[in-house]
Formats: structure tokens, sequence, C-alpha cells
């Protein structure tokens, strides 16, 4: 079934997009996108490539084109001439279609009545990392949304916010939610500005909220997030530490708080809502939600889909071993009953030759009273190839100089001494990628 089709099921009448201007219906979204389609017969069967100017065009263009066009790369609207040229390498692509609606208006279309599905339409989704240059995967709708919760009833009590970007797999999973999931989506203009993302979600009734760790922590740091009144809050694309899942159970007590471990080219793997950091270790026992399945494997975390998951696009190489396994690239750590998230492998510093991950020495600061937020990297040195800085963000009104020294402290204590920061500096915010997460390079 097509995207368009998943909505030509639910009443007419009822709330799907805010955005800022009031809320535009089930009925409004459909004549849109089959206005698009009716503009666009050409492109049947084409390959094409999205770049909107804003999430509200983009949605609407996967409304319109799923089902109906052979592929679309989902590019979101600032990409670089020079990234667009790079992925074009990679990804055949027949058409740049514009998705500016004002040449729609005049046409007379019907919001009801199901459409003819004659493709299941490839979504090539760049991927999300904080270094390098994204890959590009390709899915289908079945496997982008095959965890998407179908509850009618529970559904349509909910407005989800979108602070992702929506080209990103995080964004087309609350996309995805609010449209099979018979929810409203509140969609704002420049949701990178936290503060100003969480009002404009207040007034249109937000009630549940996806984004990473770094984008709860600015929420929290902003003051506002008591605007909300959250019932669903889940957080993936970065390790959930204690301190944030604290904050965020402390502050909405009635809410279900989810920490969700996903990738784009695995999908959605598993989930966690016991309020605690990392994963329980007998998750390797069995089937977890879904009939997915993990193991952990020298350190290493790898995953089993019980479905067909994403494939590289323009690149030979496979995302699963021959035996179906993923290697995720993150590593983790058992402690007692548990496991904790290490960082990624690719993500070390080298000191001396000695490894250090970033996670374990942030674990350390977070923990220092005044610490806001604060993000490791690695710093070149010509004598010992790199050296650890760690870049800081305090709470209001605390002294940086006595700051520092209570964290150099702390990490005395609690980490060898090749791990701990030969530089500490102090930001007003600590920078973030489309996808939320935080730029570590």
């Amino acid at each position: 079934m097509s995207l368009l089709n998943y909505l030509l099921g639910r009443s007419g009448d009822e709330r799907l997009l805010w955005t800022g201007e009031g809320w535009k219906t089930v009925a409004d979204a459909c004549i849109i996108a089959r206005q698009i389609r009716a503009a666009h017969t050409d492109l049947e069967g084409a390959r094409v490539l999205l770049c909107p100017q804003n999430d509200v065009e983009m949605i609407f263009g996967l409304l319109a084109f799923d089902g109906f066009v052979d592929q679309m790369l989902l590019i979101a609207g600032n990409t670089t001439d020079d990234e667009i040229k790079q992925m074009r390498e990679r990804c055949t692509v027949d058409r740049v279609v514009d998705l500016s609606f004002s040449e729609f208006v005049d046409l007379t279309i019907e919001a009801d009545g199901e459409i003819d599905e004659v493709r299941n339409t490839k979504w090539i989704v760049p991927t999300s990392g904080t270094t390098g240059t994204p890959k590009l995967v390709a899915h289908t709708l079945d496997s982008l949304a095959f965890t998407v919760r179908r509850n009618q009833t529970v559904g349509s009590d909910l407005v989800w916010g979108m602070i992702y970007d929506v080209t990103r797999f995080a964004g087309i999973q609350v996309l995805l939610q609010a449209v099979i999931g018979s929810s409203g989506l509140a969609v704002v203009n420049d949701r990178q500005d936290v503060s100003t993302a969480a009002l404009q979600f207040s007034k249109a009734g937000v009630n549940a909220l996806s984004a990473t760790p770094t984008m709860w922590r600015k929420l929290v740091m902003s003051g506002v997030i008591d605007a909300l009144d959250l019932r669903i809050i889940t957080m993936g694309g970065e390790p959930a530490d204690q301190k944030i899942l604290d904050e965020l159970i402390g502050r909405f007590p009635k809410a279900k708080v989810t920490a969700i471990y996903a990738s784009t080219e695995a999908g959605v793997g598993f989930s966690v809502s016991d309020g605690l950091a990392g994963f329980p270790s007998d998750y390797e026992k069995g089937k977890l939600r879904g009939g997915n399945q993990l193991r952990v494997l020298d350190g290493k975390l790898l995953l089993r889909k019980v479905t067909e998951g994403g494939t590289y696009v323009g690149i030979d190489e496979s995302i699963t071993d021959t035996k179906g396994w993923i290697d995720t690239g993150d590593l983790v750590e058992k402690r007692g009953e548990r496991y904790h998230f290490l960082g990624r492998a690719s993500g070390a510093i080298n000191v001396g030759g000695q490894k250090v991950h970033p996670t374990e020495v942030e674990r350390i600061i977070d923990k220092v009273p005044g610490v806001s937020m604060v993000v490791v990297s690695g710093r070149r040195n010509p004598i010992m190839g790199s050296l650890v800085e760690a870049h800081v963000v305090a709470l209001k009104g605390v002294q940086t100089d006595k700051l520092k020294e209570h964290i150099l402290q702390a990490c005395r204590v609690h980490l060898a001494g090749y791990k701990g920061p030969a530089s500490i500096k102090f930001l007003d915010d600590i920078p973030t990628t489309l996808a939320g997460k935080i730029k570590r390079k």
C-alpha cells in the first residue's frame, strides 16, 4: 500500500498537519498530494530527486510520489551543490522535482477514492552519521514502516512534533507514525532553534516527541520544555545516558519514555522502556519485539532483522553478512546484567597508541555539577597522534574556572591519565547535525 492510500483510509476531517498557520486536514493533504501527482504525470516510473525548501514540501512530495515513481532520492533543502553532485554520481536521477505548491492550486481534484498502485517505490535515504560523506540506503515503505504502531484508538489522541529532518531515517519514522498511526503532526520552520520549536509545539498541542539525547538536553537547557504536556517521549540516534533519562522521567512522570536503537541501514532494531541507560543483557537470549535478534561479539553489537532492511546504493558493499547479521559499528560493554554503549568503533581517539572512547570521558564529565552538555573529540598532536579535548556547556551562573578544576579532578579520579582531557573549552552551545546528533568533527 502506498503512503497516500494509507492516508485515504482515514477520515477526511481528521487533523493531519500543523504548520504554524493552522491545521491541514487529511482531506486537504490528499488533495494537495493528488494535485502534485496530476501535475507530474510524465514522472510515472521515473527516478526523481526531491530537494524541497522545507519539511512541508517534502511531506507532500512523499505522499504524492510513493507508489508512482520508481525511486525517490531524499535531499535536505540546505544540501550543498557539491553534496548533491556526489550523491547523483552514486544514484541515477531522471529528474529533479520542484515541489513548490503555487502551480497546483487551480487544479480540481477530489480528496477521496483510492489510487492505483503500480510500483513499490524505493526511498533512497542518506545516512545520518556525525562524520564523513553520507552513504545512500534504499528502502521501501514496507521496510520503513515495519515497526510503526497502527493502534487507531491510541494514535488519534496523539500529536507528534517533527524536530528531526524529514529526509533522514528518524524524521521519516515520525512522519510514518503520524500518517499510518492515525495521529497529527506539527512541523515548525526552524527546528534547530529548540526554544522556538517547543513553543510552537505547545501551540499545536504536541504530546508526543522524538529527539536525540542531545536535542532533549537542549530542550531542557532552554527552559521552555515545561510548556509541553508530553505523553510519549522517544529518543534515538545516540546513546541515552542516565542523566537525561532521569531528567525527562522526573519532568514528565506520566509519560512513556523509550530509547530506540535504529539506523538508516538496519531500520529499527529494538527499544528500551525501563528508564535505565543501555539495554538488558537478556536481550541476547531471545527474539525482540518484531522478531529481531541481537548479539554481542568481541564487544561489538550485531543485529539480525526478521524482515528485509535497506541496501546500499552506488557502492559494492552489503549491509549484512552471509548469515544476515548487521555489524552496527557500535561498541558495548557489559556491566552486571546490562550492556552500556561505549561509542562507535570508528570514533575512538588514538592517544599514543591507546584507544579512548569519547562516550566514556563524556560520562564522567557529565556527572560534574554545573555541566549542562559535553562533547569529547580528538585534537591532532605531532607527538601523541591525538589528544583528548572536551567542549563543555556550563549551566547558567556557573564560574567556568572553578568548573574546569572540578572536571579535571573528576577525570583524574575516574579515568586513566591518557583518557583525561588535555584541553577544556567552554561553549555557549554544542553544534549538531541535521539528524540532531553531536557534530564530533
